[in-house]
This record gives structure tokens, sequence and C-alpha cells, in this order.
């Protein structure tokens, strides 16, 4: 029935393996004193699939719910904002239960290889707006790639890609 003191010792920062320093103390003497490796799992709400999706495989809104489970080994890979990934594709075959991560989704192309595509050409106060662009590579929004000139086809451009079927 005598109040015992826990003194735990360890590192300022947490890892999901720490060593702790154990002391049982009783008016001010040490009764026990014992080193103990834990392992520490961290848990909290976290985005995850309400369904497989395959590689390749968009992600959808409908397709996440919230469930607290163990983040100790996707520490780092959690996205802040999960509606940042809605769109994006599967990098590889996930499974029911998966936290939502940024290792495992990647923006779709929007650009494919081949394709008759949009572009603005801006210079100034003179704005160009050029169809049937066709791209020599494929590409993701934010990406620059090479398109063949509508104009001149001995020409090649080079655009940004904002949205599908559209560069700058």
């Amino acid at each position: 029935g005598e109040d015992v003191n826990i003194v735990i010792k360890g590192p300022s920062s947490l890892s999901n393996r720490i060593n702790i320093s154990l002391k049982a103390i009783y008016n001010g003497k040490i009764y026990s004193s014992q080193t103990a490796k834990i392992n520490i799992k961290y848990f909290q709400e976290v985005s995850v699939l309400n369904r497989p999706l395959s590689k390749g495989d968009l992600l959808k809104e409908e397709n996440i719910s919230l469930q607290y489970t163990d983040v100790t080994n996707s520490l780092g890979k959690i996205p802040y904002k999960i509606t940042d990934f809605i769109g994006m594709k599967a990098r590889k075959r996930l499974r029911i239960g998966s936290n939502i991560n940024s290792f495992d989704f990647e923006q779709p192309t929007a650009v494919e290889k081949g394709s008759y595509n949009r572009i603005i050409v801006v210079n100034g106060d003179i704005v160009m707006r050029l169809g049937k662009a066709r791209a020599l590579k494929n590409g993701k929004v934010g990406e620059i790639i090479p398109f063949i000139n509508p104009i001149n086809k001995q020409e090649t451009l080079h655009a940004k890609i904002i949205k599908t079927n559209l560069a700058v």
C-alpha cells in the first residue's frame, strides 16, 4: 500500500524502441533499480482504404475511411491533407486497411505520348492558343514535356502541363 515512484529516463525524442531506467524509491531510499527495453507503438486516427486498389487505380473519396490504427512504421509518410491524394494513382496493389501515404500514390498521367493537346503560348501581352499539338512523351501535371508544333511540324515546343490535355 505504499507509494512507489517510477522514474523514466529516455531520449528526448522517442523512437519505436527505447531503453528506460526504472527505480523503486521509498523514503528516499532506492530499493530496486532496473533498465528495461521497451517497444513503443504509435496510434492515431488516419485515413485508410476501405476497399483494395490495384496498381494504377485512382483514389476516390469513397475509398477512404478514418480508423484509429498503428502508425509506428508510417511516421513521416502520412499526408496532412488527405484531399490532396484524391485522384492520385496507386503505385502498387494496396489492401483494405492500408494507411494512405505519400509513397503509395503518384500523380496520374495527364498527357499521353502521341495524343493531341492544346498549348497556350504566352509572350508578354500576346497569348496564342494552339490546338492539335502532339505530345512526344507521357507527362504528369507540373512536368515540362516536348510537343510537335502544329503550325510548323519541324519544330518542337516544350510546355508545362497544367491539366489533362492542356499545357502552357
